[in-house]
């Protein structure tokens, strides 16, 4: 099958997309993603508006596991906000995107400890509920990466 044109029209530069504020610097022609109002939302959405903000998104030597104990009443409302959490981490907020793989472990029994270390990183995003996201550039990316060896006390799988 051949392709073919279509019609388009230029409504101008992108300022939104979804549910994404765009920005773009002409000077540096560098376009920068955010979600300013997203991180509020959730806050309202679980009740932690007043909460005072996580410096981190997991504290280190957090080892969460399944003991079968204190399952969360309402599963639902711990995957709602893990899948939440997972949308940020892969639009604007990368730096999630550790503790939110740790998080997204328990989806099947969510105890009050999986709960409380998902309610964390909420509050993290409160702390920094300005950062975005910036595309382009000309130095290379840097990566830093540790592996955790078997840190997974349930499944004894590596973490990197």
């Amino acid at each position: 099958m051949a392709s073919q044109p279509f019609e388009a029209r230029d409504k101008g530069e992108v300022k939104d997309v979804i549910g994404m504020k765009v920005m773009c610097s002409k000077s540096a022609k560098k376009p920068t993603l955010s979600k300013p109002g997203h991180v509020m939302e959730l806050l309202q959405a679980f009740w932690m508006e007043t909460c005072t903000p996580n410096k981190t998104a997991m504290a280190s030597g957090v080892n969460l596991s399944k003991t079968g104990q204190n399952i969360v009443p309402n599963g639902n409302l711990y995957a709602e906000l893990v899948g939440l959490l997972l949308y940020s981490s892969t639009t604007t907020r990368p730096g999630i995107a550790f503790a939110v793989g740790v998080l997204s472990r328990f989806m099947s029994c969510p105890e009050q400890d999986h709960m409380r270390a998902a309610k964390g990183v909420l509050l993290y995003l409160r702390g920094t509920s300005r950062t975005s996201v910036m595309y382009g550039g000309n130095e290379a990316l840097k990566a830093y990466v540790d592996t955790y060896w078997a840190g997974d006390t349930d499944g004894r799988r590596s973490t990197t």
